[in-house]
Order: C-alpha cells, then structure tokens, then sequence
C-alpha cells in the first residue's frame, strides 16, 4: 500500500496535464469603409505598422489601470500586430478605392508601388473597465520614387464597445482603424498617377 500511495496521489496532477487547453480565440480586423467615389488611378501599398514593443506579441494586451497592462491568456491576434493593423487599413483603403492596395513588400515581390503607407501607432489601449479602445500615432504617404514623404497626420481614434469579453472590443477598434483609413483618403485623392 505504502508502494501505490505515490501513485495514487500523482494521478490527479498527471490527469490535469493530459487535459487540453481550450483552443485560443484568435482575432483579425475586417474592412468597413464604404466605396468611395472613384479615385486618380494610383499604384499604393500599405508598409507593417510600426508598434510599441510591449504590444508586438500574439495575446491581446489590455490595460489594468496607471501605467499598467496585461496580456489577456486564450484571446489572440491571429497574426502580428503590425501586420494585423496594416492589413487592416489596407483592407479599408482596397474597399474604399475599389482596387487591390497590397501589403509590402510580401503581398507584391518585385514590383515597387507608386505610393506607399507608413502608419506609426504610439498607442493603442483596450480599456475593458471603461469600455474604450484608444488608437494613436501617425500616418506618412511617400513617393517611392522621389524617396520622399508627401503627407503625413496625427491621428487619435477613440471608439467605445458594450458586452463583455473582447470581440466588441476588436470591434470598436475596427472602427477606430476604419477611421484612420478614411482620414488617408484626402491625401490618396491628390496623387496623380504615375504610370
């Protein structure tokens, strides 16, 4: 007996390392900038944003409180953040323009845009007490050719979600990156095309 009281009181621990964790709910932005009027004819493609460190990671990092954040366990992007941002605008922009505007350089090897889209988010803070999503940073069009930045802005997006859990969050931020991608539309219409 003294022999099978290790194993008895061991089986539990090994049953709970054998049980499989839930599958991670993974997140991706979807276009919801309606077709704009038809635009000069360009050729424009979005660069990865750039992001703070501490946000460039799978989980959703949520903010706890004064200069506190914390990554959310089982609640994932489904790809980089950067990535996942950049699709995001350029998603809205392929909408709105009516014609593709590719990441670069993956989604386009070999040919070099006119324009290209740099977007620089400084902040992006998903407030789950205050029911808010805050995206800020700035956007850059440069000539690709002329090697030189054309327009740039600010930009500070606040959007507010209801429920819980984090999909009205993703949400509200969809709308915030829906309205980062509207305010890059004045610019866009200026550009004569090159080709």
């Amino acid at each position: 007996m003294r022999r099978l009281l290790p194993l008895l009181l061991l089986a539990p621990a090994l049953t709970g390392c054998l049980t499989p964790e839930p599958a991670p709910k993974l997140y991706v932005l979807d276009p919801v900038v309606p077709t704009a009027a038809s635009l000069t004819r360009v050729s424009l493609a979005v660069a990865p944003a750039q992001v703070p460190e501490y946000l460039d990671r799978p989980e959703l990092i949520v903010r706890t409180g004064p200069n506190e954040v914390k990554a959310v366990d089982g609640e994932r992007w489904a790809e980089r953040l950067p990535l996942t941002l950049a699709r995001g605008v350029a998603d809205n922009l392929t909408r709105a323009l009516g014609r593709p505007v590719p990441l670069t350089p993956a989604d386009r090897p070999g040919a070099a845009p006119d324009y290209e889209l740099f977007l620089t988010v400084t902040r992006l803070d998903i407030d789950p007490a205050g029911r808010s999503v805050s995206l800020e940073g700035t956007w850059s069009l440069f000539d690709t050719d002329a090697r030189k930045e054309l327009q740039a802005a600010v930009f500070s997006q606040r959007e507010s979600f209801s429920g819980t859990g984090l999909t009205g969050a993703v949400t509200a931020l969809n709308r915030a990156v829906a309205a980062v991608s509207q305010g890059t539309l004045s610019a866009l219409q200026s550009l004569p095309p090159k080709r």
